[in-house]
């Protein structure tokens, strides 16, 4: 008799066993798309090089959004950045919301593309199923890019309940607002990863107004002619930077000494723009070597360029120069300048000219 109870028991416990196996199993299959499968295994392979990349810790499969339309099937899916990675938009660090984009061109490949999502609103939901490449919700403040593989813009959009634009690659860029990708450090200073996009400017190409129901699938992007491709790769091409080219003691004694940094502010195809500052540091009575120096100032001394602009003219001007301390051993210099490109197009003239921002921190060991 005992042996009928004991064997009984574990037939229920055998069975639960299969029955929670088998339970579990359906939810893995329904929440597996063969959408997102095929997305993920096809990123997996291919390892595309959109740049976002580079710079991400974390995509979650489990929240993807999977729509179909006009266009086909889209897969969009959530992405978390590295830890110390933010987007900065001129001299502000902004709250943003990040996607991978999956669009079938054929039945073997995708255009990939980075979703950057920002928002008035603080408690924007970056997995929200009713916020997609087909519709964007009504109560929707804030703005959408849309970054393709070769990190050109092929969307932006500025939405509000009350109206919407949007714009292709061929948005007027001049007194333009850029965005980028940055590194923050706990002292307060940052290096610019790279460069997302630029807006701004006397006009937009494309675009509408509405409510912001409608949502960032319908582009008109329309393609450049080649004159204005030339001048468009130039500029898409160059970008703020930050980096250090060498640096210099030129005095010292026992007390003080007096260095020469360089450091590159602009880059693009065959040239830089590069800016020279003097720092002062002083004599401390510190036993650990690297701490035997401090900051007394930073003096920035001028602007020049290296390499040669084919087929064009560039310029520059410097705007400000702000040195910010950040305690005794870093010191900050940022740059506000404007460049400018100029020739002729097809014949014709042109002028265009932008502003920007670098920054960069010195240690005083550098």
């Amino acid at each position: 008799m005992k042996t009928k109870k004991i064997i009984k028991i574990l037939c229920l416990l055998l069975f639960s066993i299969i029955f929670s196996n088998c339970e579990n199993e359906s939810t893995i299959q329904s929440n597996a798309d063969p959408a997102v499968i095929e997305a993920k295994n096809w990123l997996e392979k291919n390892n595309p090089k959109l740049t976002i990349l580079n710079y991400t810790k974390q995509i979650d499969w489990n929240q993807a959004i999977i729509t179909d339309g006009s266009k086909g099937k889209v897969v969009e899916v959530p992405i978390t950045l590295n830890n110390n990675t933010e987007i900065k938009k001129g001299d502000k660090i902004i709250k943003s919301y990040n996607r991978l984009m999956f669009i079938k061109d054929n039945k073997l490949t995708y255009k990939l593309s980075h979703v950057l999502i920002t928002s008035e609103k603080e408690n924007f939901d970056v997995t929200d199923e009713k916020f997609n490449f087909y519709n964007i919700k009504t109560d929707f403040e804030g703005t959408v890019t849309i970054l393709n593989i070769d990190d050109k813009m092929d969307y932006y959009g500025k939405i509000s309940k009350k109206n919407a634009t949007s714009t292709s690659n061929k948005t007027n860029l001049e007194e333009q607002t850029c965005t980028y990708v940055i590194k923050t450090y706990d002292d307060g200073s940052y290096d610019v990863m790279y460069l997302l996009y630029c807006t701004g400017g006397s006009g937009d190409n494309g675009g509408g107004s509405g409510g912001g129901s409608g949502g960032y699938g319908d582009n008109p992007n329309p393609e450049p002619t080649p004159c204005e491709e030339s001048i468009e790769e130039l500029i898409n091409s160059s970008y703020p930077t930050s980096e250090l080219l060498e640096s210099t003691i030129k005095e010292e004694n026992s007390a003080t000494r007096k260095k020469i940094y360089k450091w590159a502010v602009f880059k693009g195809p065959g040239f830089t723009i590069n800016s020279s500052e003097t720092g002062i540091h002083q004599k401390a009575s510190n036993n650990n070597p690297s701490l035997q120096w401090e900051w007394v100032s930073l003096t920035h001394n001028n602007l020049y360029s290296e390499g040669n602009v084919i087929g064009f003219d560039l310029s520059f001007s410097l705007v400000s120069a702000d040195p910010t301390p950040l305690g005794s051993y870093n010191y900050a210099m940022n740059l506000n300048y404007n460049v400018n490109y100029s020739g002729s197009l097809c014949g014709i003239p042109f002028s265009k000219k932008f502003n920007y921002d670098s920054a960069k921190s010195f240690n005083v060991n550098e």
